[in-house]
């Protein structure tokens, strides 16, 4: 009588396990797909985009998405470049003769993103209005006009990235940095 008591036991022990293991999958699998369908958490700095339209772009055009990501990454880096010739033009005001061509060319650089930002908030807005009022037309909108803006998002970022390949090389990684391109 003991030792069937001691094997039910066991029994329901298993059984619970299982349950509790079969319920923490399906919350982890709920979880998962949730937060695949949110945008992830950046800040877009240089891109005047609100919350819902930044949405709309994720769900809805998300060839554009990783545009406007690398475009605000190139806007942050020649900001950046902007800010350290600044500085060295303080504390070198003799050496003008190097740093101006260098002020001069980012920025160009800095005027042609944000040219580039300006005409990208401007139409995802309007897609995203269009798409409010009546889905049939602002998905048309978007097939019509998404190739150009595309295309001109494209040229921006990649004449902004020769210049900032350079600052990428010459950045100096820090421990933390490196160990996260090891886990990548």
């Amino acid at each position: 009588m003991q030792s069937q008591r001691g094997v039910s036991a066991v029994v329901l022990l298993i059984v619970l396990i299982v349950l509790l293991v079969a319920a923490g999958a399906g919350f982890f699998v709920l979880k998962s797909r949730q937060t695949r369908d949110l945008p992830p958490q950046v800040a877009f700095t240089h891109i005047n985009l609100n919350e819902q339209v930044v949405t709309f772009v994720f769900d809805k055009i998300p060839a554009l998405y990783p545009r406007l990501l690398r475009l605000n990454r190139e806007m942050t880096l020649v900001k950046g470049e902007l800010e350290r010739i600044a500085a060295l033009e303080n504390d070198f005001p003799d050496q003008k003769r190097f740093i101006r061509p260098e002020q001069v060319l980012w920025t160009s650089i800095e005027k042609r993103l944000a040219q580039a930002a300006a005409t990208a908030e401007k139409r995802v807005e309007a897609f995203f209005v269009a798409y409010a009022l009546n889905a049939e037309k602002g998905h048309a909108l978007i097939q019509e006009e998404m190739e150009s803006l595309a295309a001109a998002l494209d040229e921006a970022i990649e004449i902004s990235r020769a210049e900032t390949s350079r600052i990428r090389v010459s950045t100096p990684k820090t421990p933390v940095d490196r160990l996260k391109d090891l886990l990548k």
